[in-house]
């Protein structure tokens, strides 16, 4: 398996939108400027991606050193933002395969609620995607995979899933130095598969992969941006709603997130080609 260093991701063939559209959507920032994405849960947690909290030396990133933007569609600007109390990474996570790659946010103080602040919703545990569904990535990260300056505004692309047996074998037959690459059923792919041009890129990491308006996916990685036979790597959100409602209760008792059904009150590049989505 080929390491997975930290690099620099925005949205790759999508177009502008606002944050009327994806009210749950934040910014984390480090050290004052933006480096991943991520979702509201509730007024007090955000999900996002685990290999945001560390640098690219693998340490990692102190909570002092972060904060959550929300309420705004410019990077960087507009909207408030809240400290980070803590972030709680699973204990699963592996930095090489990275395979759960998922985290929680906790913020010092709960946001407010409104046009631009909302709460995105998460899939009952162990609920599929449907094969060729369509999907959305949103965030603020590159446009072009041999660029990563990120974008100032927010933007969007329809994507759909990509049948994971195909998408795994694709990786697996990545050539060295680069592959192979060894996909979990933790995981989920989606982009266009065998047309490319659409795709989450550096910058766009711990953002959500939507279903409507349910997070089925968090950004995680992939071999470059929107390659034809290589669609975006995400964690598969379904595979962690109880370890994600059992965090929310345990870290202060805010209200559980909303489940796509009901809601649940249970309580690092061997090249630059191969990019982890963060800036």
């Amino acid at each position: 398996m080929a390491d997975l260093n930290l690099v620099d991701s925005r949205i790759i063939g999508g177009s502008n939108t606002v944050i009327e559209n994806y009210p749950f959507l934040v910014q984390l920032e480090r050290d004052g400027t933006q480096s991943c994405g991520g979702a509201l849960l509730t007024r007090r947690h955000v999900l996002t991606a685990a290999h945001c909290f560390f640098d690219n030396n693998g340490n990692r990133v102190a909570a002092s050193r972060l904060r959550v933007r929300v309420g705004t569609t410019r990077r960087g600007r507009d909207g408030s933002t809240r400290r980070v109390s803590t972030y709680v990474i699973h204990s699963g996570y592996n930095n090489r395969t990275m395979d759960s790659d998922i985290a929680i946010i906790v913020m010092a103080s709960s946001v407010t609620l409104g046009s631009r602040v909302g709460r995105v919703r998460i899939p009952l545990q162990g609920q599929t995607v449907p094969s060729t569904a369509p999907l959305v990535y949103v965030g603020w990260g590159s446009i072009v995979e041999t660029n990563s300056v990120p974008s100032s505004v927010l933007q969007m692309v329809q994507v759909q899933k990509v049948n994971f047996t195909v998408c795994a074998e694709n990786y697996r037959n990545v050539p060295a130095p680069n592959g192979p690459i060894y996909l979990t059923s933790n995981m989920i792919c989606a982009g266009r598969l065998g047309v490319g041009g659409a795709d989450a890129c550096q910058g766009d990491s711990g953002g959500p992969l939507l279903q409507g308006n349910t997070a089925v996916g968090v950004v995680s990685f992939g071999l470059g941006c929107g390659r034809a036979q290589y669609p975006g790597i995400n964690v598969r959100v379904s595979a962690f709603s109880n370890w994600i409602n059992a965090t929310v209760t345990q870290f202060n008792g805010s209200s559980a997130p909303i489940g796509s059904a009901v809601l649940l009150i249970t309580c690092f590049l061997a090249s630059l080609a191969l990019m982890v989505k963060e800036v």
